[in-house]
């Protein structure tokens, strides 16, 4: 049922960046608690208006709990009082008759006031100037990077790769899954870490187990092999990494004369006697055709593994959720380029194009980044 509470409200008003700022308390009566906070606040700002007053200004875009943009501190917490929303998902039922709500805004160095509750978010020229160049111990959270879904070509995080890969000082992971997200930010909050950039998705992870494991550091600049392989390498940035793994393991992809195929019959592995003695002995492991390697981070890159993977392999495939031009496999294919390889590569990711809306499914599909497109990119 439908109430309505009275409130009075401390807003943070300041006329302009370097103009002292204070707050300023107004009444609000009659707000239902079905409105988000949001809402009220153009409630305020009509009563203002009719009032003849400069209304409040405030950062929102989206209103959908999407864009994150509504950045509010509310009685001194950041979206305010209820947990895992953003402010304009904030209700008023969240409030009391009679409360004294206090709203401030974003408060940092990097994001400075421009007018009331609104904030500068031009931050790219403050990575470099005020983070990278003084190689601060900072931990920079990319969260709904790459294609979000159904909000559209202005909220997919498909740039981040590109525009912050050629910025020196700055280390840039991305986990496969939950549990990895974790050790990464351990491992970036551990001292003489330096400036560490953490990209990850929005929506659910892979259900791995994360909260009843121990925190582990993840040696910097490392990736893992995922399975090995001699023919095709696999090489995945980030959660894309699970298609990459649907496409090899649940389609059961082998390479036969030169060509993989769909089977659902055991496949015959031949040995000769050097590597059964081998196998025996537990000094050796069976090999598939197509290697599977999580990056886990595009800056730096394990050039190590990419040594090994240029050496051993015929061909490569290269998977992310970003912009190929500047992204992750633009850097595997510089890595190659200034040592000396010349192998084909096959690079999966986001075209040259503004990607428009659509689920995660629908549009990694559109793009061939979904576990059917890579299959058919090893398949060749």
């Amino acid at each position: 049922m439908e109430k309505s509470i009275n409130i009075k409200l401390r807003v943070w008003r300041q006329a302009g960046p370097k103009a002292k700022g204070g707050f300023e308390t107004y009444e609000l009566k009659n707000i239902s608690t079905d409105s988000s906070f949001l809402e009220m606040l153009d409630v305020l700002n009509e009563q203002l208006i009719s009032e003849r007053k400069e209304p409040i200004h405030f950062d929102h875009d989206c209103r959908e709990g999407i864009c994150g943009m509504c950045s509010l501190y509310i009685n001194g917490h950041p979206h305010g009082p209820d947990s895992a929303i953003t402010t304009c998902q904030l209700h008023m039922r969240k409030f009391k008759d009679g409360e004294t709500i206090t709203v401030e805004p974003w408060r940092s160095n990097a994001f400075p006031v421009i007018k009331d509750l609104t904030v500068n978010r031009n931050a790219y020229d403050q990575i470099i100037h005020d983070v990278a160049l003084q190689n601060l111990d900072m931990v920079l959270c990319l969260d709904r990077a790459g294609l979000v879904g159904a909000d559209g070509p202005t909220h997919h995080g498909a740039f981040d790769i590109a525009y912050l890969r050629c910025i020196p000082n700055l280390t840039i992971a991305s986990p496969l899954n939950e549990a990895e997200l974790r050790n990464m930010l351990y491992t970036a909050q551990l001292p003489k870490k330096g400036t560490f950039v953490i990209r990850y998705p929005r929506g659910c992870g892979e259900g791995v187990d994360w909260q009843n494991q121990p925190f582990e550091e993840i040696p910097i600049g490392k990736a893992v092999c995922l399975q090995e392989g001699t023919d095709v390498a696999v090489l995945a940035f980030g959660p894309i990494g699970n298609e990459a793994l649907r496409a090899v393991n649940s389609q059961k992809l082998r390479l036969s004369d030169g060509r993989i195929q769909t089977v659902t019959e055991p496949v015959e592995v031949r040995l000769d006697s050097a590597e059964r003695e081998q196998l025996h002995e537990g000094k050796a492991r069976i090999k598939s055709k197509v290697g599977i390697y999580n990056m886990r981070f595009v800056k730096p890159l394990d050039e190590e593994t990419l040594h090994h993977i240029c050496q051993t392999y015929k061909r490569i495939i290269t998977v992310e959720d970003g912009v190929l031009q500047g992204g992750f496999g633009s850097a595997v294919l510089e890595f190659m380029a200034d040592n000396g390889y010349n192998l084909p590569v096959k690079r999966i990711g986001i075209p040259n194009q503004f990607v428009e809306h659509g689920s995660p499914a629908e549009l990694y599909h559109m793009l061939g980044m979904d576990a059917e497109g890579i299959a058919k990119a090893i398949e060749g």
